[in-house]
């Protein structure tokens, strides 16, 4: 009961509290002078980014499941949507939006859209934490104290659930194995929802199999690292738009802003989102009246890249599960059985 009511409190409570305090410093009106002095050139670049980063998504989704009966054109629409609903529903729930709508919209098979958003979701987060500590530590000396203080804890424990997501990759057999084993000699294994599960979890682990057996993951990787750099250079288009000139160590802290108030996501990020970008600014120097003012601006035309995209994708797309390979990929799985 006390962790649901802190769900509550953090999702839906403090949101409202963050912008109330923020318009409280700042007004409404300051908001909206930002965007009558809006350079649009930077904002359409930043757009035309966001359309080539998202069908880029929509390749990488496309090539870790080489099995998807889908066009380009129409995953495309379906990685707009997960976007969308990734953006806007609280506590990273959005996620598994991606799973839906592949079912939905092409038949894939749940265990398959899993596979596919574990793969990517990986990927992106080592890739991204990757990077940043290597930035972390050429542009250490410049780095706010609060910062270095915080992430001499973070980055370590990132770095051993990421490696621990590696081992479960490579020693998948023995994982399964010993899952089996577990299972089979208590009496949990008389639930049916778990023998379920274990049904799913097996055919998530041989897909990543099929992945590594095709050498996929470098190709993957390649194409993550266009998709982050894209991302950065999107956000680096929006606070230009704005009028700020970021430089590449504000783009890094600002970055990891992003990435650290989407780990408590609330409904649309608001609030949260920022919280995490006022103070990335404000430890650029900025006052605290322009910090406030530049993080509303920042997240609410992040919100209308989105936005765009999905509403269009939404008026034009339709279901069509014959389009999809799921049921003939239901089969397979049981007959690949380990």
């Amino acid at each position: 009961m006390k962790i649901r009511f802190l769900k509550i409190l953090i999702v839906y409570v403090l949101p409202i509290i963050l912008l109330g305090y923020f318009f409280s410093q700042i007004g409404v009106e300051r908001v909206i002078f930002s965007f009558k002095k809006l350079d649009i050139s930077w904002y359409l670049l930043a757009f035309l980014i966001f359309v080539l980063t998202q069908l880029f998504n929509s390749q990488r989704i496309k090539i870790s499941a080489s099995s998807f009966k889908i066009t380009l054109f129409k995953l495309f629409k379906i990685t707009n949507l997960y976007t969308f609903y990734n953006s806007v529903l609280p506590s990273r729930t959005g996620e598994l939006s991606l799973v839906f709508l592949l079912k939905k919209y092409s038949g894939t098979h749940p265990s398959r859209g899993f596979m596919t958003l574990a793969t990517i979701r990986f990927l992106d987060y080592f890739l991204n934490f990757s990077i940043y500590l290597l930035l972390l530590l050429i542009y250490w000396r410049v780095m706010p104290p609060i910062l270095q203080s915080f992430m001499i804890i973070f980055v370590p424990v990132v770095m051993v659930a990421l490696s621990l997501g590696i081992c479960i990759l490579v020693f998948k057999n023995r994982f399964i194995r010993l899952l089996l084993t577990l299972l089979s000699k208590t009496k949990i294994a008389r639930v049916s929802f778990c023998n379920k599960l274990v049904s799913v979890f097996k055919a998530v682990l041989k897909d990543f199999q099929e992945i590594r057996s095709g050498n996929l993951y470098i190709l993957l990787f390649i194409w993550t690292a266009i998709i982050v750099f894209l991302r950065w250079t999107i956000l680096y288009f929006l606070v230009r738009s704005t009028g700020f000139n970021i430089t590449i160590a504000n783009l890094l802290f600002l970055s990891i802003a992003q990435l650290l108030s989407r780990a408590i996501q609330s409904v649309g990020n608001f609030g949260t989102q920022e919280a995490g970008y006022t103070a990335a600014f404000m430890s650029f120097g900025v006052p605290k009246e322009e910090a406030i003012t530049l993080s509303i601006s920042v997240h609410l035309l992040e919100l209308t890249l989105v936005l765009a995209l999905a509403g269009l994708s939404a008026l034009t797309l339709k279901a069509d599960k014959t389009e999809g390979s799921g049921e003939s990929y239901r089969g397979a799985s049981k007959t690949n059985e380990p």
